[in-house]
């Protein structure tokens, strides 16, 4: 395995509409949002699906995966299977029946504030104390599984490079700070207003409460990239890629150090989470711009008070 690439950003930026593209290489292994392969892997009732449309355990593909995270690991198939977690959140330990998207009981398992500070900051080669801290050190260790099952993937694939398209950068710290291979990082950026109107109409919030996290999300990603030093990081427009997709492409495979390669929606893939956009038929990249019908005037002077510096701010390429 060549490298790792990281997708981060705000949710509703478009990473899975990346991500497909990116899965169309040859060298690439797209996964989507790998983080929820435990989730996939452990949970019965509405389990996340494979791009193919199996579960994890039915996929043919994951179940080489395993096998060969078994025999890189040295770990009984039985035991990961039972025990194997990439994801930021500790399901196995939450109550039986509790929902996974219950935000107390999600929540409950992940680092707290001071955790996260540390995590953000603490120099890599600190990270074998870093691991013996409560949360955060589980937080590290689930981040060792998605390197081994990285590394398995690239072997039964052929691949030089995997995508993880989870977007969350706490993930990304954990990542960069146990990776044994070269981590890059493309950050994805969408119009605010548009980023904040898609999440209005999905978990049906206000503008006020939409414009707040999409302001949070990019503020902590570029607060986590801050502190990676000497990581290679790409910035992209989502409505760039939208509307050029081959000269975009063109420009990420540069800077991934890949030839040019011919992109397409139609390639098989067996990523895991990700927009419901992923299972369409529909193959064409079309920019989604509702949010220019959708919001009012009153919604757009909401997000500019709370969230308009940010909007403005010009991120280099």
């Amino acid at each position: 395995m060549k490298q790792l690439v990281y997708i981060t950003g705000s949710g509703h930026s478009g990473s899975t509409l990346l991500d497909r593209l990116l899965g169309s290489h040859p060298e690439i292994a797209a996964l989507g949002e790998i983080h929820r392969f435990s989730l996939g892997l452990h949970r019965s009732e509405k389990p996340f699906r494979c791009d193919c449309g199996k579960t994890i355990s039915e996929c043919e593909f994951w179940s080489d995966v395993l096998d060969k995270v078994s025999q890189n690991t040295g770990r009984c198939l039985s035991d990961l299977i039972d025990n194997f977690q990439t994801t930021d959140h500790s399901v196995l330990a939450q109550p039986s029946g509790e929902n996974y998207f219950n935000a107390t009981s999600a929540y409950r398992f992940l680092p707290s504030r001071l955790d996260k500070y540390f995590l953000a900051i603490t120099p890599k080669k600190l990270t074998p104390i870093l691991e013996r801290l409560g949360a955060l050190g589980q937080h590290l260790r689930h981040a060792r599984g998605s390197h081994a099952l990285f590394q398995a993937l690239a072997d039964v694939s052929g691949v030089s490079t995997v995508i993880d398209s989870t977007k969350n950068p706490m993930r990304m710290r954990a990542l960069y700070l146990t990776s044994p291979y070269p981590l890059r990082v493309i950050y994805l950026r969408r119009d605010g207003r548009a980023v904040a109107s898609s999440r209005m109409r999905r978990q049906s919030i206000g503008m006020d409460k939409a414009a707040k996290i999409w302001f949070s999300e990019n503020r902590k990603v570029r607060l986590v990239l801050r502190a990676m030093k000497g990581v290679d990081i790409l910035n992209v427009n989502y409505e760039d890629l939208c509307y050029s997709p081959d000269q975009e492409m063109k420009r990420i495979f540069r800077f991934l150090d890949l030839h040019e390669a011919p992109v397409n929606l139609d390639a098989v893939r067996h990523a895991i989470g990700g927009n419901p956009s992923r299972f369409n038929v529909d193959k064409s990249v079309v920019v989604d711009e509702r949010w220019r019908s959708e919001l009012t005037e009153a919604d757009l002077d909401t997000f500019e008070r709370i969230a308009g510096k940010e909007a403005r701010l010009k991120m280099p390429n």
